[in-house]
Parts: structure tokens; sequence; C-alpha cells
């Protein structure tokens, strides 16, 4: 999304926000290959440890309960 609004709008530079069940599972390719792409966007990683949509499901990031 960030690359198509980057293009589409013709800006040099894009933040978009992610959370954890995004970025560190689901949406990780897609973050390297933006980076292989060479793309010039900062990506703002936001860890809550759950998945947003449910609120009760442990994200990719949890720490596990001893």
């Amino acid at each position: 999304m960030a690359t198509g609004i980057k293009r589409l709008l013709r800006i040099r530079w894009s933040s978009p926000t992610q959370g954890d069940g995004d970025m560190a599972s689901i949406g990780m390719g897609e973050i390297v290959h933006a980076a292989g792409r060479g793309e010039n966007i900062t990506v703002i990683f936001i860890n809550n440890a759950i998945y947003g949509h449910d609120r009760r499901a442990d994200g990719p990031t949890t720490l596990p309960v001893r």
C-alpha cells in the first residue's frame, strides 16, 4: 500500500504503520520484497503482542508465560 501511494502521489518517502501480527508474520514477505526493490519507506512497527482482529490471540512477538 505504501509503495502504491508513493507512486500514485509521486512523493519521495512514505511511512506506514504495521502491527506485530502483520509485520512479524503475515506481512513479512511484503517488507522483504519492498526492501529488495530499494523502496524508500520507513515502517513504524507497533508491538502490542496480540492479533488486533480478535484481541485475544497471542501475536508472533508474545513472550511465553513461565
